[in-house]
């Protein structure tokens, strides 16, 4: 039985985001590198008041290739760098 890259992608949401959360709109989730071209991602806000930021680097939508990206994500007052490979998925949890 081989796992298709879409059973990885959805154990993020399943692993990290509770029955009960809340959807939350995202404004600026950027790749440093190039300005405007975003990344794909989507947030909530989970019964325990923890904020779930779900990110990928699936850019071949928007560049027509793959490449490394630069994130820069802000929440709560804390503020969280991190590179994102071809087609990675991060899951990031602010408490």
């Amino acid at each position: 039985l081989k796992k298709a890259p879409m059973f990885y992608a959805i154990g993020h949401f399943a692993a990290f985001v509770p029955p009960g959360s809340v959807r939350l709109s995202i404004e600026g989730l950027v790749d440093s590198q190039v300005g405007s071209d975003r990344i794909e991602a989507t947030a909530f806000l989970t019964p325990e008041n923890h904020v779930v930021v779900v990110a990928i680097n699936d850019r071949l939508h928007v560049t027509k290739r793959l490449r490394e990206c630069k994130v820069v994500v802000r929440c709560r007052g804390r503020e969280i760098r991190l590179s994102m490979k071809e087609n990675e998925i991060k899951t990031i949890v602010f408490n």
